[in-house]
């Protein structure tokens, strides 16, 4: 022992030196890793803001505009140019150019024209491309990416005066359906950053962009039976036949006015899957629980009798019950051991986060109120509320009693899975006590006698 101290005291090197070494590099992967979990933090609570935004605009925002300002703060030395798609016409028309109001003038006086309105056929490749959901590299520069639109002469002229660099497009696309087009025109000698987080970004934007345009095609159509109302109203004293007519136009307007809303309410449930899929992220060993909870709670209430509002309301609030945990850090989440007090804290804020996030939402149901009471317990010794027996929401009770058996079935990173004989001991004691009569007897009812499986 004494010949190795004397190495370690040795200022030419030795033991002492490697290990004072090894104690370096290990403080900076750590500090390297912090930081990387702080940008990764900051991306996903980028996304959720984001998505919550897009919720809110009207069929009177510019869409397009707010599109492409958000896209260029993941990147904010790049042009962002994004497009509407024609499915008719198979062209896309550019909507808003983010990133060089200071050379539109110049940019319009160089292709004759201002650019935004710009229309361009595509063919059946770049359509299939952009289907796919995922950024491509734009071979050919500006000339490839205006499919010829402008001249390459002008085209090489307008890369040399905004110093362009490479061109990346990404389809707004859902279900195998075109909306439009984002692209982002780096400059020379910068790299793309966040691809995957921009890939995120157009991902989850496709399907409020989708919902947008049902909500403007809604209002089109409000508008347009508003106009067809007062026309008919007018000849209503000319004969009954006219009464008759307009009686059967209105509804034919009203199954189509149906219609519409069904699919804006499915646009909206796209929504909260997108919502969902941040938590997911965040947290990939708990990766579908949100859906295994939302398929037995729907199938409990639908043991229990409740109606098909009630079911879709559940089913909706089932999707994001833990979007809270947004807020929550990953190394929690992901911790294979047990947790300190502090850190069990910090995970009993979710319910509270997940209200804060949904609360300035106006969803026609209460999901930020479900989201709030799915841990409060019957005798009031659950969180965050301390509320107990009726005070709890019923749907908020069917989601407890669902959240405990999936999580008590399924593996998580600090113990293996229990099991469903486990769950169904867990809640048979504590019917009455922690969890809601009705729902464990339903609960019970779906495993033993209906053979109720998760997907």
């Amino acid at each position: 022992m004494k010949v190795r101290d004397k190495k370690e005291e040795c200022p030419g090197g030795g033991p002492g030196l490697l290990r004072q070494r090894i104690n370096q590099s290990e403080t900076l992967k750590a500090k390297y890793a912090e930081e990387r979990e702080e940008v990764h933090l900051a991306d996903m609570m980028f996304l959720a803001s984001t998505a919550i935004k897009l919720i809110e605009l009207s069929p009177e925002d510019d869409i397009y505009q707010f599109i492409g300002e958000h896209l260029r703060k993941l990147n904010d030395n790049s042009i962002v140019a994004i497009s509407s798609f024609d499915e008719a016409s198979s062209s896309f028309c550019v909507r808003s150019l983010v990133g060089i109001e200071q050379h539109v003038d110049t940019f319009a006086k160089a292709i004759g024209r201002h650019p935004v309105g710009i229309t361009a056929t595509i063919n059946d490749e770049a359509r299939r491309a952009l289907i796919r959901s995922k950024l491509v590299k734009v071979p050919g520069g500006l000339y490839e990416f205006s499919f010829g639109k402008i001249p390459k002469a002008v085209c090489h002229a307008i890369e040399q005066f905004l110093s362009l660099g490479d061109i990346y497009d990404m389809g707004f696309a859902r279900n195998g359906e075109l909306f439009g087009s984002a692209a982002i025109l780096t400059r020379k000698g910068t790299e793309l950053r966040n691809p995957s987080i921009i890939e995120a970004f157009i991902s989850q934007t496709s399907v409020a962009l989708q919902r947008w345009q049902i909500e403007k095609e809604l209002r089109q159509a409000r508008d347009q039976l508003e106009l067809q109302i007062r026309k008919r109203t007018a000849e209503l004293t000319e004969a009954n036949e006219a009464l008759r007519t307009e009686i059967t136009e209105r509804k034919q307007a009203e199954e189509e006015l149906k219609r519409t809303t069904e699919q804006l309410l499915k646009s909206l449930e796209g929504t909260i899957h997108a919502i969902a899929m941040i938590v997911e992220i965040r947290d990939p060993y708990t990766a579908g629980h949100q859906r295994r909870v939302t398929q037995l709670a729907c199938a409990i209430a639908g043991k229990m009798g409740l109606s098909e509002d009630q079911i879709s309301v559940l089913r909706l609030a089932g999707l994001i019950h833990d979007v809270g945990k947004v807020n929550v850090p990953a190394e929690i989440l992901a911790n294979p051991g047990r947790l300190s007090e502090a850190e069990f804290s910090i995970i009993k804020s979710h319910p509270l986060a997940g209200y804060k996030i949904l609360k300035t939402i106006e969803f026609p149901w209460p999901l930020a109120q479900i989201v709030y009471q799915h841990h409060e317990r019957i005798d009031g010794s659950g969180y965050p509320l301390g509320l107990s027996g009726e005070d709890i929401i019923l749907e908020a009770r069917i989601l407890a009693v669902a959240d405990v058996v999936e999580a008590m079935s399924s593996h998580r990173p600090y113990r293996p899975a229990l099991g469903v004989d486990a769950a169904m001991q867990e809640i048979k004691q504590n019917r009455g006590i922690l969890y809601d009569v009705n729902v464990v007897d339903a609960c019970l009812w779906l495993f033993t006698k209906n053979s109720f499986k998760f997907e």
